[in-house]
């Protein structure tokens, strides 16, 4: 099913959905309470689900969705989204994130990839590399924390180490993916099934 704020958004969605063999949008809804009534209704495999709906923000509704139906997928697709809320929306129960300006063909392979079980993020929010990385048992669990949105300081703490030594572990994970940045280091982590 689609959800979101902008209706234009929803029809057109819609419309590829039905006319690829494979896809049927079921439902579509424009406010947090339409969403979760048709997703109990219909029982989708996939929501795709814009980053605002009903004035809310959509990470909410999302987690409101896998509290109540754990095995419904949940694909957001904003506009534009910022490293931290790549976190934020996979901490929140998303199985993935895909731009709205990504090819129709990546958009359809994502959803036909979370109605899997899969965890996906879209290219332009990681860089992808086919290599194998070899992590460290340390630097394992320096991602899997940055995957669930701990800051470095958090992390620190929670492996009782210093703050510098947490930065070279994150600096030298990015590095190993071909990363610019800690979230999407994080983000090719769970693609590539590396952590949970």
């Amino acid at each position: 099913m689609v959800a979101g704020d902008q209706s234009i958004v929803q029809e057109a969605f819609t419309c590829l959905l039905d006319a690829v063999d494979g896809f049927e949008a079921v439902a579509s809804a424009s406010t947090v309470e339409e969403l979760l009534r048709a997703v109990g209704g219909e029982e989708p495999d996939v929501v795709l689900l814009d980053m605002r709906i009903g004035g809310e923000d959509s990470l909410v509704a999302s987690q409101r969705i896998k509290l109540r139906h754990p095995g419904v997928g949940v694909l957001l697709f904003p506009n534009e989204v910022a490293d931290e809320q790549v976190f934020r929306a996979l901490a929140c129960g998303a199985t993935g994130i895909v731009l709205k300006n990504a090819p129709v063909v990546e958009v359809l392979d994502a959803i036909a990839a979370v109605a899997r079980g899969e965890v996906v993020v879209g290219r332009d929010l990681c860089e992808r590399g086919g290599d194998v990385v070899q992590l460290s048992d340390r630097e394992r669990e320096v991602v899997e924390l940055m995957a669930d949105g701990m800051s470095n300081r958090d992390i620190s703490r929670h492996l009782f180490i210093s703050i510098g030594t947490t930065k070279r572990h994150v600096e030298n994970i990015a590095r190993k993916f071909g990363t610019s940045s800690r979230a999407a280091a994080a983000a090719e982590a769970l693609r590539r099934g590396l952590v949970a």
